[in-house]
């Protein structure tokens, strides 16, 4: 099943390169911070989910300080999320 979504989400990405909510599921599926920063990328540094993502694996790489910073840029974007309220 995890092969399988691995390669549904390489298609979607494929044919939808610019859409930074495909490429934030790649990576939370694949766990690779490459495609939250595509993510990123893609959105014009506007989607702030992709740096909720790369805070959280940050966090779990205990990588402090690059944790904080990914999470204070995700509440400059949206404030009112409560997973960054933490």
């Amino acid at each position: 099943l995890e092969e399988a979504a691995r390669d549904k989400l390489k298609l979607l990405c494929e044919q939808s390169p610019t859409d930074p909510c495909l490429w934030c599921l790649r990576g939370e599926v694949e766990k690779d911070p490459a495609h939250f920063e595509r993510a990123w990328q893609v959105s014009g540094q506007r989607y702030a989910q992709a740096q909720r993502s790369l805070a959280a694996w940050h966090y779990g790489q205990n990588q402090w300080s690059q944790a904080v910073t990914c999470f204070n840029t995700a509440l400059a974007i949206n404030a009112l999320h409560p997973r960054c309220w933490l």
